[in-house]
């Protein structure tokens, strides 16, 4: 309807406005509500053209500000959803396939970096056995 469709172009114009004053968490909120609406696969389908003069279309746009706000606020497994799909409707893309490198790497360290932390703070249990609960009076 129309009604959705311009609702789904106001979140889209939201979420780089947002992207270009560095709100980047509500930019991603507000490219999500519009994927709510027109989903990745949709929006390929109605915003990609192939262009004249390295022109970028309506879906590369899409695309490269919804990363944008992903990738600062370092929701970086979603990055590689929509570089999967995106790699998928591009495979020759070079430039795609170095960003879906460099968030794979952005994953593991941060997956790596956990574990070091849940390392550092790990809860420790209280001991089982005879010595387990008894204090020695201080006196």
């Amino acid at each position: 309807t129309d009604y959705e469709i311009t609702k789904w172009n106001v979140h889209n114009e939201l979420g780089f406005l947002y992207n270009r004053i560095s709100e980047f968490e509500k930019a991603k909120l507000q490219y999500s509500k519009s994927l709510e609406i027109v989903n990745l696969e949709d929006n390929y389908s109605v915003n990609h053209n192939i262009m004249e003069y390295e022109n970028a279309d309506n879906f590369t746009i899409f695309v490269n500000n919804y990363l944008l706000s992903l990738e600062k606020t370092r929701d970086y497994s979603e990055c590689l959803n929509v570089l999967n799909f995106v790699i998928s409707k591009f495979p020759n893309d070079i430039f795609y396939k170095k960003q879906k490198a460099r968030f794979e790497e952005k994953v593991n360290n941060s997956t790596f970096a956990d574990e070091i932390i849940n390392n550092l703070f790990k809860v420790k249990h209280k001991k089982s056995g005879c010595f387990a609960n008894t204090r020695q009076p201080l006196f």
